[in-house]
């Protein structure tokens, strides 16, 4: 587990939000910019709970099918709807079913 710590620093340092997945989609990390675009608790949860986007999701199932890269753009519904390109990307191969498989950036 002290790879998830070090992924989380370093993801906190990111502006963007950022998110990562295992292969059974449950989110094992994501930064302060994320939790604020997705308040409901998402670490430790799958993704379709807190991400509802069926495009966001349909691309993330791809990534982790076929293992290359994906990218949609998505408005985000807020007190300010935001268009974000969201690029989901595969970590390498995982040792594991609940090690790190895919990132998730949201950049507007």
């Amino acid at each position: 587990m002290a790879t998830i710590a070090i992924m989380q620093d370093v993801l906190e340092a990111l502006a963007d939000p950022i998110v990562v997945v295992n292969a059974r989609r449950e989110v094992l990390a994501a930064n302060a910019a994320a939790r604020a675009l997705y308040p409901r608790d998402l670490v430790g949860r799958n993704i379709a709970l807190s991400i509802r986007h069926p495009d966001i999701l349909e691309a993330l199932e791809a990534v982790l099918r076929t293992g290359a890269s994906r990218e949609v753009e998505v408005t985000v519904a807020g007190a300010v709807a935001t268009t974000y390109r969201v690029r989901m990307a595969p970590l390498g191969p995982a040792d594991g079913p609940d090690e790190p498989k895919a990132l998730i950036a949201f950049h507007d």
